[in-house]
């Protein structure tokens, strides 16, 4: 039986005629239509996830005020930024959506 045999060759360069050559045009870094945010027009949120915050509160006839951290944000489309919150003595979850505005930075 007759062996495949195998010629060794050297490679050859190729070249490349349009490789040193730039482009017409320049492409962009960002896009204009493109926005890396969930919803485009949402406001950014004033608090993170973590934050300590609070609100006040009426308890048994007097006004108080209760301290919260933030556990999870959303954006409602009625135009403002709703917040999950837990309660910093008790650890826990609130299962309401607190506007924004209801809530006050700190502790």
């Amino acid at each position: 039986m007759a062996a495949n045999v195998v010629e060794e060759q050297p490679a050859q360069a190729i070249a490349d005629e349009f490789l040193d050559s730039s482009p017409e045009y320049q492409i962009p870094e960002t896009k204009s239509s493109v926005s890396n945010k969930k919803v485009p027009n949402a406001p950014d949120p004033r608090f993170r996830k973590g934050d300590l915050v609070h609100k006040p509160a009426i308890v048994n006839g007097k006004r108080t005020k209760i301290v919260y951290t933030i556990y999870a944000s959303r954006y409602n489309p009625g135009g403002y930024t709703e917040y999950q919150v837990t309660n910093v003595y008790t650890n826990k979850l609130e299962g309401v959506w607190i506007r924004e505005k209801d809530l006050k930075a700190g502790g």
